[in-house]
């Protein structure tokens, strides 16, 4: 999954800033947007910014949304035909699954949580998304064509990624992937 390879190689070459302000939520916000914003130009899409909104940027109350760059403008901002990736980022993981139950919504090939839970919740959380992903799958391909990508973020130097399989959220090893 070329998103978390690329998120995968910003972070870590972001490492020592992101260490400096991970307890601090707004800060590793910040981090995350910047990670975000740095990772769109490696995938060919661009990050949707409305000139008059200083972050957090939402976009229909998503956090962040990769678009083609088309799309019109009205009244000074800038809309999407089509969204590439949908993107939420919690900082509290007990409240993930309320962002989970948000992608699941979105008509887009990627939706992508980044949160950031301490690892002994990990299985639990992972189990809640498949379960919120399963309900919402009415076309059964989520797991195909609609796809979802979980980031967790442990501590500044360990992340996972998770892809949906249609049943469960199964951890994807970025070196085997790269194969």
């Amino acid at each position: 999954m070329e998103f978390a390879r690329q998120f995968d190689i910003v972070v870590r070459a972001q490492t020592v800033a992101l260490r400096t302000g991970w307890d601090d939520r707004r800060q590793r916000t910040a981090a995350m947007y910047a990670v975000i914003d740095e990772v769109a130009p490696a995938l060919g899409v661009r990050v949707c910014l409305n000139p008059r909104q200083v972050r957090p940027r939402e976009y229909y109350k998503l956090d962040a949304v990769y678009y083609d760059g088309e799309g019109p403008t009205y009244d000074g901002w800038q809309y999407a035909w089509r969204i590439e990736a949908a993107i939420e980022i919690e900082n509290n993981a007990r409240n993930s699954h309320i962002e989970m139950n948000k992608l699941v919504l979105f008509n887009t090939p990627l939706k992508v949580l980044i949160t950031f839970p301490r690892q002994h919740t990990v299985g639990q959380l992972l189990e809640m998304f498949a379960g919120i992903a399963r309900r919402g799958d009415m076309f059964g391909d989520f797991a195909t064509r609609r796809r979802h990508l979980v980031i967790l973020g442990v501590s500044p130097h360990h992340w996972a990624y998770y892809t949906y399989d249609g049943q469960a959220f199964l951890q994807v090893h970025l070196e085997e992937a790269a194969q």
